[in-house]
């Protein structure tokens, strides 16, 4: 059973998914908090329709800046990381198509 860390609320309620990881859970805990550690971008995750998730909080920019960062630490995650999910914050409008 793996040790969690305590949960940011914030990001959890209020973060948009980047990332999904196919992998345990603790191993998506160990890497989620390695990368969170080297990036300082406020990061955490959970599972999602049976995938773990990787969110973020903050900015736009800081959004796909942490996307990238995210993508460079996968060599060293054991497992798979999934494409990232499209979720724009909330706060930002969600585009309607035709």
């Amino acid at each position: 059973m793996p040790v969690l860390h305590p949960i940011d609320a914030d990001v959890l309620f209020k973060g948009v998914s980047i990332k999904a990881v196919y992998a345990e859970s603790d191993e998506v805990e160990r890497w989620v908090k390695h990368v969170r550690g080297l990036t300082y971008h406020r990061l955490d995750w959970q599972f999602r329709w049976g995938v773990a998730h990787v969110l973020y909080l903050g900015t736009e920019v800081g959004r796909i800046k942490a996307i990238r960062e995210v993508e460079s630490y996968a060599y060293c995650l054991k497992g798979k990381l999934g494409s990232v999910v499209n979720t724009p914050p909330a706060h930002l409008p969600r585009h309607q198509g035709a």
